[in-house]
């Protein structure tokens, strides 16, 4: 039986070990899910009922952790945490033995606690805090393979924690792009809709209007045009907007270089992708589905969506609230000088994108910005720094 014990033992060890060799949080959880359901059978049959006890709570708390954006659990994460560390202690008292009893509670705890943090860091961080716990106990308990295990999944963490955390830049995970002049050549359009506007009416303007109007939105720009000395009502001069740009936007706009193939790049690769612009959804989405990378996007919003504009540094850390993700690891990507001034006060790495209509501008962008690049091929080398 104890040579049966330590295949199934071993059996787990190899899945705990690959847990961790895991890039994502998803993937680390499965895994770890299987290699518990694998201990749980050795120590039933060493007879060791206390690691058996909460080896099955402590799968149960793992997939809870799989399932907290869900359900109750997403609305009550602390206390379903709480929950399940009490019944953790209340089984590790009820199977007590002797002081080596408490080993694994403690173990288990900081093991399936881990998995209720969002970061793979920490994770890897709190994990290993729990195995030298577990060790102790199946040294005692005489579940040798797992003790091979714990030694080597200490181990394991430790490589892991030096391949993503320490040895190489991490890549960005979740990116936040503008539209205009950003994703898509429509700067040209977008001018000459705007301008036209205050042409027609006679109003003068000075050379960096571009540069104020871009972040403000078709509803900001009407107020600015007010301001300006245009006599007409905002909802008139936002339908004048629209009708002048949906043109461009449905049937001649086209994404710029690179854009598609690079989009689905970072999209293979995991990231979160998501657009925040000044434009209105009429122009906006028309134009993405007909250029065919709407769907690569996990959110599509416009300043609309936020009543406030992207000259407003709250904008940007709504955005990423909502994403679900703290603002500094986004990775915010415009042409507009302004606009990657205010997202950098907001707290986001910001990477300033060439565009015709901004090069005048180009030199202040790049001391601005954490990162610029010059066609967005390049994005894809760009690294946390």
């Amino acid at each position: 039986m104890k040579f049966v014990a330590l295949i199934v033992g071993l059996a787990a060890v190899t899945l705990f070990l690959l847990s961790y060799q895991q890039k994502k949080r998803k993937n680390i959880i499965i895994f770890n899910a299987t290699s518990r359901i694998l201990y749980i059978v050795q120590y039933i049959l060493l007879g060791a009922f206390e690691g058996a006890a909460l080896d099955v709570l402590g799968t149960v708390s793992s997939v809870a952790a799989q399932n907290k954006d869900k359900g109750f659990a997403a609305r009550h994460t602390k206390l379903v945490l709480v929950l399940m560390n009490i019944a953790l202690l209340v089984a590790g008292l009820a199977t007590y033995k002797n002081i080596f009893s408490l080993f694994p509670v403690v173990g288990v705890m900081l093991h399936t606690s881990a998995f209720w943090i969002n970061d793979e860091k920490t994770i890897r961080i709190v994990s290993f805090l729990g195995s030298p716990f577990w060790l102790v106990y199946n040294l005692v308990s005489c579940a040798y393979g797992s003790a091979v295990g714990d030694v080597l999944s200490m181990v394991s963490i430790g490589i892991a924690f030096f391949r993503y955390d320490v040895k190489r830049k991490k890549d960005f995970d979740t990116y936040l792009f503008d539209f205009d002049g950003t994703l898509v050549d429509s700067m040209p359009s977008y001018v000459s809709v705007m301008l036209r506007i205050l042409d027609e009416n006679n109003i003068s303007y000075e050379k960096d209007i571009v540069k104020i109007i871009t972040p403000l939105g078709y509803a900001g720009t009407a107020e600015y045009f007010i301001n300006m000395g245009l006599e007409m009502p905002k909802e008139q001069i936002v339908s004048l907007m629209n009708e002048y740009a949906y043109e461009q936007y449905a049937n001649n706009i086209m994404a710029k270089n690179n854009v598609a193939e690079t989009l689905k790049k970072l999209k293979r690769r995991g990231a979160s992708l998501n657009v925040l612009t000044a434009s209105p959804h009429t122009v906006l989405d028309v134009c993405l589905k007909r250029i065919g990378i709407y769907d690569l996007f996990d959110n599509v919003w416009s300043c609309d969506d936020f009543e406030t504009t992207k000259a407003n540094p709250e904008i940007y850390k709504m955005a990423a609230k909502r994403i679900g993700v703290p603002v500094e690891t986004v990775l915010f990507l415009d042409d507009n000088p302004d606009a990657d001034k205010t997202a950098k006060t907001a707290g986001c790495a910001v990477c300033g994108v060439f565009d015709k209509s901004s090069e005048d501008y180009m030199e202040e962008m790049k001391k601005i910005c954490d990162y610029y690049i010059n066609d967005f091929s390049e994005l894809e080398k760009i690294k946390m720094k």
